[in-house]
């Protein structure tokens, strides 16, 4: 439209659905939890939800990277399980595909899959035998290289405003943070988040299921690094700068 109006209340009306969508995928990231915990010997996930709002690729992706494993989301269609599979290594898909026992569809590491409820199990030992002495390799691609001292509070508002439009074939600008040495250890909501805390900024890694003990520099020096999303929160009137925490390495 050239009615700059009608422009508005469009992108008024699609801010408002990708909030909606946000709040859904994060919801499911925190009810299936459960779900994985009966899944922790596995080198993939299996979850299955019940949603209207064709979310299942975003929160395989969320999972994914969650959890560092290949991840199928899927829903109960009658005698079919449909959803999306988010896979590591070079080719998750042509794996799959060797069971012979699901339809699959989209590129080698996102796509759709379909399974019949009555191979379900099948499929499972199946992919298992495959996997059986398979190694997964991931690869963390960054967009930015930062040091503490060039975030500021316009810079972290100027990315927010471009990730507010990510989604499933766009992510949010992965920024690499590295060299933290003079940190304390924390935690959030009775220990289920991680905090890593400075005096410039906070690094949060949500519903943590690492160990804590290995971040604790009380008798041994060490160097953290970081790659995540830049964000801020605001207490009692006062902003302070946030790193939500995608993946991490301790030297």
């Amino acid at each position: 439209s050239d009615d700059k109006k009608v422009v508005q209340d469009c992108i008024k009306k699609l801010q408002e659905l990708k909030t909606q969508q946000k709040e859904e995928v994060d919801k499911w990231t925190v009810k299936l939890t459960s779900q994985v915990e009966h899944q922790k010997e596995h080198k993939y996930l299996f979850l299955c939800i019940e949603s209207d709002s064709g979310i299942a690729g975003l929160i395989a992706n969320q999972m994914m990277r969650q959890y560092h494993k290949p991840c199928f989301v899927v829903q109960n269609y009658g005698d079919i399980y449909r959803g999306s599979c988010r896979g590591l290594g070079e080719n998750f898909k042509e794996v799959v595909n060797k069971t012979q026992l699901a339809e699959t569809g989209g590129h080698e590491n996102a796509f759709g899959i379909s399974i019949l409820k009555k191979d379900i199990e099948q499929f499972k030992q199946q992919l298992d035998k495959l996997l059986l002495t398979y190694k997964f390799s991931e690869q963390v691609d960054i967009d930015i290289q930062l040091n503490v001292n060039q975030i500021t509070h316009q810079l972290i508002k100027k990315l927010q405003s471009i990730n507010f439009i990510s989604g499933q074939d766009f992510q949010p600008i992965s920024v690499l943070i590295s060299g933290i040495d003079n940190y304390t250890l924390s935690s959030l909501g009775n220990g289920k988040h991680l905090k890593i805390q400075t005096d410039d900024i906070d690094f949060i890694k949500w519903n943590f299921k690492g160990e804590t003990s290995e971040f604790d520099n009380t008798n041994c020096y060490k160097s953290l690094s970081f790659v995540g999303t830049l964000s801020e929160n605001c207490f009692r009137g006062k902003y302070n700068k946030q790193l939500i925490i995608d993946d991490y390495s301790i030297e």
